[in-house]
This record gives structure tokens, sequence and C-alpha cells, in this order.
């Protein structure tokens, strides 16, 4: 009975919640971020925009947002592309503009997944990858969930490799940021 009522209640709960459709990226641009006393990393600075307040929508359900990229060809593979992060830029209208970023390269060693961010049972290390060098397409997507798993997922959105390639090519020429690209 006990179960029943938990499974009735994350049914009901679930279907309160709106789940953001429109996410869309308004712009990417190449930098180093120099923050850490470490080696300087490069990454893509993110710019999306919904129509929803995704914090607000978050709360509703008493989770977290976080933000999560991976190459499109292979979903099942977990990739730490993306910054969990998520930093409100503006609220112009009915568009709230957001930002996350997304690292350029990780070739450190092989490390453990944790168990909370596998895509697959099977998957054992993270895979090491260099978008300078070889790009792919990118999907990303937003979600939230709280500790009964209630949550929402945006919409996916796929950024074609050859876009993130002529962006990490411009930061020689100067020309840093993509408009519109989606």
């Amino acid at each position: 009975m006990k179960h029943m009522l938990l499974s009735l209640l994350c049914i009901v709960c679930t279907s309160c919640v709106s789940y953001p459709k429109d996410i869309s990226i308004v712009s990417m641009s190449f930098y180093t971020d120099n923050s850490k006393n470490e080696n300087p990393i490069e990454k893509i600075k993110v710019v999306f925009s919904s129509s929803d307040d995704l914090f607000n929508l978050a709360s509703e359900i008493g989770g977290l947002i976080s933000a999560d990229a991976y190459f499109c060809e292979i979903p099942s593979e977990v990739v730490n592309i993306s910054s969990p992060f998520i930093k409100l830029l503006n609220h112009k209208g009915e568009i709230f503009l957001y930002e996350t970023d997304w690292r350029v390269k990780d070739q450190y060693e092989k490390r453990m997944i944790p168990e909370s961010t596998k895509r697959n049972k099977n998957q054992i290390y993270y895979m090491n990858y260099d978008l300078s060098i070889e790009s792919r397409d990118v999907c990303f997507f937003v979600e939230s969930r709280n500790i009964l798993n209630i949550g929402f997922r945006s919409n996916i959105v796929t950024v074609d490799g050859a876009v993130i390639s002529n962006l990490i090519n411009s930061r020689v020429s100067g020309t840093d940021t993509l408009r519109g690209e989606q």
C-alpha cells in the first residue's frame, strides 16, 4: 500500500511540473579559464535561452538544476564535457538567458564514474576527448531531479561538430563568438 501511494504521488507531482521545451543556444564563445592555480583550461561558453524560469521550476520540485552535454553519436557513454553549473544572466520579457560552459578537451587519466552519473550500468570510466583535434556533434539539455527522482528534462539541442570546430579554430583569428547556431 505504501509503495502504491508513493507511485501515485510521483505521477501526480510529475504531471504538475512544466517541462521546458524551448531551450535554444543563443551564442557560443571560446575562452581560456585561468581561475584555477592549475594549468589553464580551454572552454566554450554556451549562452542559451528558455521561456521558462528554470530555477523556479527546479525549486517547485525541490530539485537542483544542471546542464548536461554529450557526444550525440554515443549517448550511452559518459563524457565529462559540460560543467553542471548554470548561471542566470538576465531576464528580458518572457525570455530567460542562461550560461554554462563546456571543456574543449579532457585528456587526463581515466577516472572512475560515480554511480549517479552512469548512462550505462556497465560504464566504468569517463571517455577522454579533444574537440580541437576531432570535433563531434554535441547534444545538450537541462534537467532537474529531487530526492524522489521527480523532475524534468528539457528538449535536446544539437550543436553540429563543424560549428564547434569553427569556434575553436577562430580563437587564432580573434573571432570568438558564433551567434544563433543550433
